[in-house]
Formats: C-alpha cells, structure tokens, sequence
C-alpha cells in the first residue's frame, strides 16, 4: 500500500503513545508487584495454598496493605513523567528492578514503532480487497493506539503473572472498562473485516467493516424484532451480561461493607455506560454505538465464559482445580476490546503455546506450576498480528453454527489434553494455575 506523508507524520505520535503506555505499565505494576510480595507473604508455612484459597487470602490482606506506604521512593519531576531517560533523571533513590522496567520501557517503544510499520504503514490487519481503500485507512491510527493500549495491559498481566502465578482484578478490570468505553465510543478500533451491502438492481458492494458480535457490524449484526438492542429487552439483555462478567469477574472486598466495595462503583459505572449508549442510540439506522458495545459486552462473556467453562470441566474431570480464574478475567478483558471471536481463536493458539510453556520450563527448570496468563497474552498478539490471514481462516467456521461447536469443542479439549499431560509431569500433587486478586 501507498504510504501519505500524513501516515508518515504519525509515526512519531505512535512511537509517543507507546513510550507513555510503557510508562504508565512500569509505574504502575512496580508497586503492585510490592504489593502481592507482602501479601502472598502471608500464605501459611509449607506449600502455597491453590486457587480459590490462594484468592482468599490475597483478599484478606489487600485491605491492609494496599493504604500502606510502598517500598519503592517515590519518583520525583522529570523522573516521574519521561520514560526510559526519567530513570537516571529522578532525585529520588532508584527502587529495586529500576533496570528491568526501563529495559520494558524501550521493548514498549521498540513495539510501538514494529506495531506503527505493521498496522499502519503496512496496512496488514486489512483485508486485500480494502488495502487502499479510504473508508479502511482512516481508521488505522486510532485502531493502533487501542491496540498499544490493550499490550500495555497484556504486558501488566503477564508480568504479574510469570512472577507470582497472580493476575490481579487491578489490572482485569480497569482494562475492561476501558475496553468498553474505547470500543464504544470509537466503534471503528474493533478488528477490520468485509461487509457485503445488496444493492439492487445491480450486484452485490463489499465494502469495509469492523467485527461485531454478530458478524460486519454495519451488515448482519440484528438491529429489529426481538433482537433489537434499541428495546427494553436489548437494554436487559446488556445490563444482565455485564452483570453476569460483574459477579464472576471482580472478587467483594472482605473488609468493607458492601456500599463501600469498589466493585459496586464498577457496576455502577458500566451501567451508567450501558443506559447512557442505548437512551442515545438513534431509531433508524444502525445504531453503531449501540452495536459496538453490546459487542464488547458479549466479548466479555463470551471470552470470559468460555475459559470458565473450561476451568470447571476440566477441574472435575482431573479432580483438582485445572485453571485459576484470573485467566478468565483476562480474556473477558481481551473480548472487551477485541470481541469474543477473538477470544475463542486466541484460547485454540494459547493451548499450543500453554503446552510447549510448561515442558520446556519442566524440561529447563523442573517448575511445577504452568501460568497460562502468558501464552494467552501471547496467542492475542499472534491473533492480532495475523489478522487478515486468520480471519480468511475462520470466518466460514463462524458462519456456520456446527462448524463453530466443532471448534469451541476443539479448544476444549487440546485444553484438557495440555491440562492433563501437565498434571503427569507433575505427579499427584495440587493442580495450580493462575489466580487473581
């Protein structure tokens, strides 16, 4: 594709936005790395309680620890604000791993101009009939900062992960709502895709589009009868999936009554999202912000769920805990942004990934337990990186309910198998995976 001296001139604003989400994930997962130390510290003597009693007592102790003063000095002026530069700037005693997160700092500008000259320049997420296409082009910009934006948190995620098993509701749930009001506010971030208007007499006008939850969200998602999101029932049916991602994917803080529980304002906030998009959507037409967030909303279930289901399969046909629930949250964080079709190739990519993580560290440190937060991250990536190739791949298996069973039956079961073969090189102990606080 061409590239316009005006693409050319956003290259230094991608490479910008990369070096702040860079420093926004070092400052912010520092302190909450300091955080789950002193809390899982807190675990009983002997070996690390598994799973829901792991999540207890992260809870327990979050109250505590989280209104006390932090290890890490406090960055002050240009310390606190520049990236990368700002560690040997600031005036205050550099904390302990200053050179580790600059070094995920540069990574994070480094991907910022690989993601620019991939998505942008390249144009390689578009499909090859739109690659020069106007209506696909616009869009790039913004569709690359929501994508930085959603790394930032991945990065977050697998950073806590690696290092304590733990993928914390701090990182989850603000990404989700962010998700939400990115993708509902700018419907045009969600993935590219084809759209295939009848125009009579003449033939058929393909014509570009973004994924929704139903297909091109401008062509087959429902906008009449009973499906119609601009009903009563549309509205309940939104405010019941966010309340269904709500009661599984956020833990009640023990220490505080229920009307000062945070989770409670997180409700209140995404409702307040939800009635505010459907009071404004329009009448005729297709109301695209309407559709775009019940597309986050059902990513969020559908990622989510999906992962929760699996969780409790296995688990019974193991009998033992299989997975942690963080990895649910995560990906109902992934379908926020990207939609649950992602979610569900994602998940397929990330049980290869997830086996080949746990025998080469079985095979190079003899670990015993397997964070699958990462190769989930991972397969997103890989997800996004190919996108024109992999929706080229898939789209008639979704279009195909039978074909669709098949696949999710599919992802259940590599799962379980990599599940399995884990739990026989780890013998009979407890099962571990990720956890969330």
């Amino acid at each position: 594709m061409t590239v316009s001296p005006e693409v050319m001139s956003s290259f230094g604003v991608a490479i910008a936005v990369a070096a702040i989400v860079g420093r926004l994930l070092t400052a912010a997962v520092m302190p909450l790395l300091t955080q789950l130390e002193v809390i899982l510290s807190q675990e009983p003597a002997g070996e690390p309680a598994a799973g829901d009693q792991r999540i207890a007592v992260v809870q327990s102790g979050a109250a505590e620890v989280l209104g006390q003063p932090q290890t890490p000095a406090r960055a002050r002026g240009w310390g606190a604000i520049l990236p990368v530069v700002g560690w040997w700037l600031r005036d205050a005693p550099k904390p302990e791993g200053w050179r580790v997160a600059a070094c995920v700092e540069v990574a994070a500008v480094l991907l910022g101009a690989a993601a620019w000259s991939w998505e942008v320049a390249w144009g390689m997420q578009l499909p090859r009939v739109f690659a020069e296409a106007p209506a696909a082009l616009d869009p790039l910009q913004a569709r690359l900062a929501a994508h930085l934006l959603l790394a930032g948190f991945l990065a977050a995620a697998t950073w806590c992960d690696l290092r304590y098993r733990v993928i914390p509701d701090a990182i989850t749930v603000p990404g989700l709502l962010l998700g939400m009001l990115a993708v509902t506010c700018w419907p045009e971030i969600l993935l590219p895709v084809g759209c295939v208007l009848p125009v009579e007499p003449a033939t058929a006008l393909a014509v570009p589009d973004v994924l929704g939850f139903a297909g091109p969200l401008g062509g087959r998602a429902p906008v009449g009868g009973l499906l119609d999101l601009r009903s009563w029932v549309g509205l309940g049916g939104l405010v019941v999936g966010f309340s269904l991602w709500w009661m599984v994917g956020t833990a009640p803080d023990p220490s505080r009554r229920w009307y000062r529980d945070p989770r409670c304002a997180v409700w209140a906030g995404g409702a307040a999202l939800i009635g505010i998009t459907w009071g404004t959507a329009p009448q005729a037409g297709v109301p695209r912000h309407l559709l775009a967030l019940a597309t986050s909303v059902v990513g969020a279930v559908g990622a989510g769920g999906l992962i929760v289901f699996t969780r409790e399969a296995a688990s019974r046909a193991l009998g033992k805990e299989a997975m942690g629930l963080g990895d649910a949250t995560l990906m109902a964080m992934v379908g926020s942004w990207l939609g649950w079709q992602i979610g569900v190739v994602a998940f397929f990519v990330a049980a290869f990934l997830g086996l080949a993580h746990g025998l080469l560290g079985w095979l190079w440190r003899r670990e015993s337990e397997l964070a699958f937060g990462p190769s989930l991250c991972l397969a997103t990536v890989i997800v996004l990186a190919g996108w024109r190739w992999v929706w080229a791949w898939v789209e008639p298996i979704f279009l195909q309910p039978f074909d669709l069973l098949f696949v999710l039956g599919a992802v259940v079961g590599l799962t379980g198998i990599t599940l399995a073969v884990w739990s026989r090189l780890r013998g009979d102990g407890p099962a571990e995976g990720d956890e969330r606080s």
